[in-house]
């Protein structure tokens, strides 16, 4: 049972900072003027990729489905987002936010790591 508590803890804290990153990317597109130092691109690429990991998450969620497959599937998420992502974000008072988040979601990428080792020596 600690396994899967513990595996639902990070998945739901992998949503909540993927919410965030989704408040703080609306914010920008929100406060976007000609002069500013980013294209409103982007930030729209990668929302939809963040609507939809956060619609992922709450059907994993709801369905309670924290299996080795389930853990996998976050862990590459959450890789797959941070590689692709760039933070064009320097100049807008948001970078130091984005930057704490992006390293919330490794950090998160690592207690998965480590519960998908455990889950393997429980087997």
């Amino acid at each position: 049972m600690g396994l899967e508590k513990d595996t639902q803890n990070v998945f739901e804290k992998v949503l909540l900072t993927f919410e965030k990153l989704k408040d703080t990317l609306l914010f920008l597109r929100n406060d976007w003027k000609e002069e500013s130092p980013y294209k409103q691109s982007y930030v729209d690429l990668p929302m939809s990729f963040i609507n939809e990991y956060i619609n992922t998450l709450n059907v994993v969620l709801k369905n309670k489905n924290y299996s080795k497959k389930a853990m996998d599937g976050v862990n590459q998420m959450i890789g797959n987002f941070t590689r692709n992502f760039d933070n064009p974000f320097f100049e807008t008072g948001k970078s130091e936010l984005i930057k704490l988040l992006i390293r919330d979601l490794v950090d998160s990428s690592r207690t998965l790591d480590k519960l998908l080792k455990d889950h393997e020596s429980i087997k």
